[in-house]
């Protein structure tokens, strides 16, 4: 809803405009889901999404993706609608969250990719993830994978390499 408002106290002149999303949300069956679950240090909130096929059948579990890029000069969870995933028709969970080391947040949270690029956040991505597993059993971490593209085709390795008792597969379309 876009609204034309009064500055001194808020009050309406008029609607602008109403969106109807019943079309796009037929087609993706339903919308992402936020998510924010506490991080490596059980402190800070990371914040992230999930997202779920059309045909999402809640007593089913989900195999599970993380789409991942954990480069440190910008924060990569979608903050708006943005294009429906086509891994989530193929019977996949894809989820998305910012761990440590993004920009976007304090200059605490950014300093953690300093001279550790390699961290990628994955401390608190796993941590997110278990945290949306617990919370939504269709989410089934045995069966977890990682994608990403350039920055986060390198972190898609180190995925399998530093946290390989947790990630099971990974794939890069550069990196």
């Amino acid at each position: 809803v876009t609204e034309l408002r009064r500055d001194r106290d808020g009050t309406l002149v008029l609607p602008l405009e109403t969106a109807d999303a019943t079309e796009a949300l037929a087609r993706r069956g339903r919308w992402p889901e936020r998510f924010v679950a506490k991080g490596r240090d059980g402190i800070t909130d990371i914040y992230g999404i999930i997202q779920r096929p059309a045909n999402f059948d809640p007593t089913k579990k989900y195999p599970v993706i993380e789409r991942l890029y954990a480069g440190p000069h910008a924060h990569f969870t979608p903050k708006s609608f943005g294009t429906h995933d086509a891994l989530l028709e193929r019977g996949f969970i894809v989820v998305q969250s910012d761990g440590m080391g993004t920009a976007g947040r304090s200059k605490k949270f950014h300093d953690v990719a300093w001279r550790n690029i390699a961290d990628a956040g994955f401390p608190d991505r796993i941590a997110w993830l278990k945290a949306a597993a617990a919370k939504n059993p269709e989410l089934d971490l045995t069966r977890l994978g990682v994608y990403g593209t350039s920055a986060g085709g390198q972190s898609a390795l180190g995925a399998l390499l530093f946290y390989g008792d947790f990630y099971r597969a990974a794939a890069a379309d550069c990196g």
